[in-house]
């Protein structure tokens, strides 16, 4: 007769087992659906994906970038309530807790700090339910607290070299060098660093102890459409060609944040800093299956 309980409770034991497994299952899959824990960025340009080998066509000139990087920063979502809460990231060599650097850094050399840098994709702490919210926003740019200080002391990504000025002046926030590409020796080139000025302090090498007269960072809202909510991992183009509009693209109409330069005044329009608060450099869309572009 214990033979027999015992075999009994065996069985029940196992069939418990099992449904507990598939309800475990089941709720894994929902969350693969429903859930994200990774936002991808994608360059692009008329819609065409890039990347460092990739070539453009742009005011009758073939352009290649040789440097596409940028900070993000303060990552919020908007609930139901209407209420913005925080979407800390996951800390890694491309990010901190708050702060991110994303892009790539196409230029190659034989010593190790200063091979091909690149990473498209935010990761996250939690996963969030993507259909619970209605909008995504961040900042462009590094927080005044964090924008002035040793670099040499700084956690990655805000140690990286080519992505900082002075300790006065702080970041490039954003960082685009372009090169014309043709079969002639007199190329152009274009170049955009956004970064804040107008910062005082007693010498270039000491932090200003009140916030920058133009900090230029600058807050990107995205609306989270239903239709970016039935499924798959969400993703943000870099549309180029939009921020380019209104301008022409030529080394001597380069920007290095300067507010009395007007490229930099359209360059500034088209990111949401000045006259306008909308932007379309930015914009939210899907993509239905994962793929990896960070290294």
């Amino acid at each position: 007769i214990e033979v027999v309980m015992n075999i009994k409770l065996s069985l029940s034991d196992a069939l418990l087992h099992g449904i507990m497994l598939l309800a475990i299952l089941l709720l894994i899959g929902c969350n693969d659906v429903e859930d994200i824990d990774t936002l991808t960025f994608i360059p692009k340009y008329q819609n065409t994906p890039l990347k460092c080998s990739s070539s453009f066509n742009h005011q009758g000139k073939t352009w290649q970038y040789s440097q596409l990087q940028f900070f993000i920063s303060e990552i919020e979502v908007k609930n139901s309530d209407g209420q913005w809460q925080t979407w800390p990231l996951l800390e890694n060599k491309h990010q901190t807790s708050g702060v991110a650097l994303l892009g790539e850094y196409c230029q190659t050399s034989k010593l190790k700090h200063q091979l091909k840098q690149e990473n498209w994709q935010l990761l996250f702490e939690q996963a969030i339910d993507v259909k619970t919210f209605s909008q995504l926003r961040f900042t462009l740019g590094v927080p005044f607290v964090l924008n002035h200080q040793n670099p040499l002391l700084q956690p990655s990504p805000l140690n990286v070299p080519n992505m900082f000025w002075i300790w006065q002046t702080g970041h490039k926030f954003f960082r685009l060098d372009m090169k014309e590409v043709n079969e002639v020796k007199q190329k152009d080139n274009w170049q955009f660093h956004l970064g804040s000025t107008g910062c005082k302090a007693p010498s270039a090498l000491r932090t200003p102890k009140v916030p920058c007269r133009n900090g230029n960072q600058t807050k990107i809202i995205l609306d989270i459409k239903e239709s970016s909510k039935e499924n798959s991992l969400e993703s943000i183009d870099v549309n180029l060609e939009q921020l380019f509009s209104g301008l022409m693209i030529t080394r001597k109409n380069s920007c290095q944040s300067e507010f009395n330069n007007k490229s930099c005044l359209a360059l500034f329009k088209n990111i949401g800093l000045v006259t306008s608060p909308s932007q379309d450099l930015f914009k939210l869309t899907k993509i239905t299956e994962p793929e990896s572009m960070s290294h």
